[in-house]
């Protein structure tokens, strides 16, 4: 008894995605880094915001972003429209809570506001 063929499943938005926000999780662990070399602490938070602020959002990053690229992944596998994808990625990528809390906070200067649309 033979299987049926199954039908090649190629993804073209998921591993957009996912390259870029490995990058972004690359800068989020420098940001960490950089973050515990100024408080000096080696582990823990070291009682400083800033550092606290930048765990968390490495911390939210590692738990979401994964299973938005799986759902990505698997929606883009079902057929699912490019343009229906975008929605399930794009908060990890801008103001979502796995973004540092400045990106969050949005642009500080009034030109920039209005570039982004704030």
């Amino acid at each position: 008894m033979t299987l049926p063929a199954s039908p090649e499943i190629a993804f073209a938005v998921t591993p957009i995605y996912a390259g870029l926000l490995g990058l972004l999780f690359v800068g989020l662990s420098l940001w960490v880094v950089a973050r515990r070399v100024r408080a000096r602490a080696a582990s823990g938070d070291g009682g400083d915001p800033a550092l606290s602020d930048a765990i968390r959002a490495h911390g939210n990053f590692a738990e979401y972003v994964p299973l938005a690229l799986i759902l990505m992944a698997m929606g883009e596998a079902l057929g699912m429209p490019a343009l229906a994808l975008q929605p399930t990625a794009a908060p990890c990528s801008s103001r979502g809570r796995c973004t540092p809390p400045a990106w969050r906070a949005g642009p500080t200067c009034p030109r920039c506001a209005a570039a982004a649309g704030c």
